[in-house]
C-alpha cells in the first residue's frame, strides 16, 4: 500500500523503537496540560475578583464543548489519523493559552474555556487512540500500562513545573508557559507515522460516530467503563480545582502548592503498574471501584489535612485511585472493541471524562457555598461513594459477569 508517509496502516501493529519512544515521551500532553491549567485558571479568576461558584464554573466549562463533540473527535481520530487530530488539538490548545496570558477579565476566561474543551479531547482521543492502534492482542496490557505510566508522569511534572514558573513570573504570565508546552508536543508529533486502523467501514470513521457509540453503549462492560470514567473525572476535577485553593487560603506558596499536588502524578506512577494484579484478585471492574473508593477518601480528608507532613496525604490518597483505575478502565472498554472503532471508544470515554469535569467543578463551588469548606469536600465524596456504588451494582447484575470472572486485563 504506497503512502506519501510512513503510516501504521493495519491494526495491531508495532512502532519502530524511535518512534515508540518519541510517543510515550509525549502521550501525557493532554494531561499534563490539563493539570496545568486547572491549577492556573482558578487562581488567576480569584484574582480577577471571580468567587468560588464562579470559579466553579469557570473551570467546569472547559468540558462543555469536549464533552459533546468527544465522540466526533473520535470519528475524525479514526477518519484521518490520530496524529493529525492531535496536532490539531495542540496548535489550537497554543492559541487560547496566548489569549490567557493577554486577558484581564474572567468573562474571558470563561468564554476561552468553553472553545478549549474542543482541542483537549481532541488531543486527548488522539493520544489514546494512537496508543490502541500501535499495540496487539497480546501487549495490549504492557502498552496501556506504559501509556498510563507516562501519563501519569506528566501529572507528576506538570504541577511542579507550573507552580515554579507562577511563583516566578506570576500567574497570568505563566499561561504563556503553556503555550510554549503545546507547540513544543506539537512540532514532536510531526515526525511519528500516522496511526489508522482497518476496520473503519464498520463505522468509526463514519459520520459522527454516535450511531456506533450507541451501538457500544448496549454492552454492559461498556455501561460501567464509561461511569468509572466520569467518577475518576469527578474525582480529579473536584480535588485538583479546590484543594489548591484551600491550600492557598491556609498560607501555602504556588511552588510549594505544585509540589502537594504533584504527589498525585508520583503515586499514580507506582500504584498504576499494580493494576493487573489487582484485577486478577478480583475483576477489572471490582478492582477500578476500590481504587476509587481510596481516592475518594482522600477528597473527604482534604480540609482535615492542612499542616505538615500530612497535607500530602490527600494528594498521595487521591493518586492511589487515579494510577490504579486508568489502565483498567481502558482495558474494560477496549476489550470489547473492534480495531476500526477505537477512536469512537476513546471519544465516549472522553465525553464521560469532560462530563466529570464539567458537573463537579461548580457542584462543589455550590456545596462549599451551602456547607463550607469541610462539608463541601465530605458531601462531594458521598456523592462518588454513592455512583462507586452503582457501578458496582451494574456489574454483580451483569449476566455475563460470571463468564468473565477470573479473567482479569486482557
Amino acid at each position: 500500500m504506497a503512502s506519501a508517509a510512513p503510516s501504521l496502516n493495519t491494526p495491531d501493529r508495532a512502532l519502530s523503537r524511535w518512534a515508540a519512544m518519541l510517543f510515550f515521551g509525549t502521550c501525557g500532553y493532554p494531561i499534563g496540560v490539563l493539570q496545568m491549567s486547572t491549577f492556573l485558571i482558578p487562581l488567576r479568576a480569584r484574582d480577577l475578583g471571580a468567587s468560588l461558584e464562579m470559579v466553579g464554573i469557570i473551570v467546569g466549562a472547559g468540558s462543555l464543548l469536549g464533552m459533546v463533540l468527544a465522540v466526533p473527535a473520535g470519528a475524525l481520530a479514526d477518519r484521518i489519523g490520530a496524529k493529525h487530530s492531535f496536532i490539531i488539538g495542540a496548535l489550537i490548545n497554543g492559541v487560547a493559552f496566548a489569549i490567557f496570558a493577554a486577558t484581564d477579565s474572567y468573562w474571558v476566561m470563561l468564554v476561552l474555556q468553553v472553545i478549549r474543551g474542543i482541542p483537549h479531547s481532541m488531543a486527548w482521543v488522539a493520544s489514546q487512540t494512537y496508543a490502541s492502534a500501535m499495540s496487539t492482542p497480546d501487549t495490549r496490557v504492557h502498552v496501556m500500562g506504559r501509556f498510563s505510566f507516562m501519563t501519569n508522569i506528566s501529572s507528576l511534572i506538570s504541577p511542579i513545573l507550573v507552580g515554579a514558573v507562577a511563583e516566578v513570573v506570576g500567574v497570568q504570565p505563566a499561561f504563556l508557559f503553556l503555550l510554549v508546552v503545546s507547540v513544543i508536543h506539537l512540532l514532536a508529533w510531526l515526525p511519528l507515522p500516522d496511526a489508522r486502523m482497518q476496520g473503519r467501514a464498520s463505522g468509526g470513521g463514519q459520520g459522527a460516530g454516535y450511531g456506533v457509540a450507541l451501538q457500544l453503549m448496549k454492552l454492559r462492560p461498556a455501561q460501567i467503563a464509561i461511569l468509572l470514567t466520569f467518577i475518576r473525572l469527578w474525582l480529579s476535577s473536584a480535588y485538583g480545582a479546590f484543594f489548591p485553593l484551600l491550600l492557598k487560603e491556609h498560607g501555602f506558596g504556588t511552588a510549594v502548592i505544585g509540589t502537594i499536588m504533584s504527589g498525585n502524578g508520583i503515586i499514580s506512577a507506582v500504584t498504576g503498574l499494580w493494576s493487573d494484579r489487582l484485577a486478577r484478585r478480583s475483576s477489572n471492574e471490582v478492582a477500578t471501584a476500590i481504587s476509587l473508593g481510596i481516592g475518594t477518601l482522600g477528597l473527604a480528608l482534604c480540609p482535615y489535612l492542612i499542616f505538615m507532613p500530612l497535607v500530602y496525604a490527600p494528594s498521595g490518597l487521591v493518586g492511589v485511585g487515579m494510577g490504579l483505575s486508568m489502565p483498567l478502565v481502558l482495558a474494560i472498554l477496549s476489550e470489547e472493541v473492534p480495531p476500526g472503532q477505537r477512536g469512537v471508544a476513546m471519544g465516549m470515554r472522553t465525553t464521560a471524562n469532560q462530563g466529570g469535569a464539567l458537573i463537579a467543578p461548580p457542584i462543589m463551588g455550590f456545596l462549599f457555598g451551602v456547607a463550607g469548606t469541610g462539608g463541601g469536600f465530605l458531601l462531594g465524596a458521598i456523592i462518588c461513594w454513592a455512583m462507586i456504588g452503582g457501578a458496582v451494582y451494574l456489574h454483580l447484575t451483569d449476566p455475563a459477569r460470571k463468564a468473565r470472572a477470573g479473567v482479569g486485563v486482557h
